[in-house]
């Protein structure tokens, strides 16, 4: 692929187009691993209570607004895998092409936009969590999206009063899915601050900011009021979000520390079933560690040669301060680098860029090559793991070797019922 340099944007169709191809890829064997496994069983059942009861629901112990989503995929496709898990596969493929956009935004090559957004469809981390009826589809979207209409806001030349309302609603939505959104407002809040204090207005311009920024709570509280939930209420259910979340416990087995998910130590069975005495259907909640290793080089370069760009920072501290959230417990589950890898991958697209503008008139065939040979790397990764990300079938041996551990011997609690 020939990394070419563009000053406009492809048309904007393409992106679109982009979205399109992701949703429909991620859509491949959605259906094969049929029953609810890891936290589906959680959300699809709250998703169910909300189509069937009336609150309290079940599962209080993060926001509504994700496992809404489920259920208005479960109203219109059915309660079956292909209504838990299809609102998942768009808000991935969206999520895929809004990256590969960003990333020309910040290169203005869309061949660097179009590589890295091949990378993301082989990496297992999206491919698994955007199949999945989980709250991180729409949530690591949403804060993409919030991410981008900051970054817009910063480099604009004249600052766009319509920004800073799409850009709360979008954090408001996130935290509405899961309250992770609310250590993203500090960072993209600060980012916009500076930008908006070399303006010629700067009080007026920051109090404008601190009434958008009303929208987040806002948006917060609809999604409880959407489900009869009072101010009362939703105020409770917030503090009790709060309270459960920091005395949670987890699997040790299942676990690992923030810094050994950059490694990829430790990955989840999400799903497991017996399909004769050496077969079994899986899936696995893993990444792939030679894109992984890129990524955090690509990032690692970007810090030292592209210092004095802010987006860098930005998306550093973006990955820093969920890497500190979750430091603070003893250990907890890889799944949740679904919202930080994206920052990584802008990272990566901003160094190949600078890669290209250095070397890419001198050295093309050089640095052709490179990336064929990380494509073909990363790519023999996935096609070693499709089996296991996929439901598909394996043999015991295969099943130790992935896991490193033995095969179990009994059957998961759900695996009885193909839809409960």
């Amino acid at each position: 692929m020939n990394p070419t340099q563009s000053k406009t944007a492809p048309n904007p169709w393409i992106w679109f187009l982009l979205a399109l191809l992701g949703t429909a890829y991620l859509n491949f064997f959605l259906s094969r691993a049929n029953i609810l496994h890891w936290d589906e069983m959680y959300y699809v059942n709250a998703a169910r209570a909300y189509l069937s009861t009336a609150k309290p629901y079940p599962i209080p112990d993060h926001p509504p607004l994700g496992k809404e989503i489920i259920a208005v995929g479960i109203a219109l496709f059915g309660d079956n895998p292909f209504g838990w898990r299809f609102f998942s596969t768009v808000f991935g493929g969206i999520s895929f092409a809004l990256l590969s956009y960003f990333i020309f935004r910040l290169t203005r090559r869309s061949g660097v936009a179009f590589f890295v957004w091949v990378l993301m469809l082989i990496d297992p981390i999206f491919f698994v969590h955007f199949r999945m009826g989980l709250l991180d589809p729409p949530l690591t979207c949403l804060l993409i999206l919030a991410t981008f209409l900051t970054d817009r806001f910063y480099r604009s030349s004249e600052l766009k009063a319509w920004l800073p309302p799409l850009i709360a609603t979008a954090l408001g939505l996130a935290t509405a899915t899961k309250l992770l959104g609310i250590v993203f407002i500090p960072v993209l809040g600060i980012f916009l601050l500076i930008r908006i204090w070399r303006s010629p207005r700067p009080v007026a311009w920051t109090l404008y900011l601190l009434a958008c920024s009303l929208l987040i709570p806002v948006c917060f509280a609809v999604t409880y009021a959407l489900l009869g939930y009072t101010l009362a209420e939703t105020w409770d259910l917030t503090k009790y979000i709060f309270a459960w979340h920091q005395f949670a416990g987890s699997d040790p087995l299942l676990t690992s520390r923030w810094y050994e998910w950059l490694f990829i130590k430790n990955p989840v069975m999400y799903f497991y079933k017996r399909l004769g005495n050496d077969e079994w259907q899986t899936v696995i909640g893993t990444g792939n560690f030679v894109l992984w290793i890129a990524a955090e080089l690509g990032a690692l370069y970007a810090m030292i040669r592209l210092y004095r760009r802010p987006e860098t920072w930005l998306f550093a501290g973006l990955i820093a301060i969920q890497f500190f959230l979750y430091s603070r417990k003893p250990a907890t589950y890889i799944h949740y680098m679904t919202e930080i890898m994206p920052y990584f991958y802008l990272l990566l697209g901003m160094s190949l860029g600078d890669l290209w503008d250095r070397y890419g008139a001198k050295n093309r065939r050089i640095l052709q090559i490179d990336l064929g040979i990380l494509t073909a790397a990363a790519l023999a990764v996935f096609i070693n793991y499709w089996p296991f990300i996929t439901g598909g079938t394996i043999n015991t041996q295969q099943w130790s070797k992935i896991s490193g551990r033995s095969a179990p011997t009994v059957a998961m609690p759900s695996e009885a019922s193909p839809n409960k």
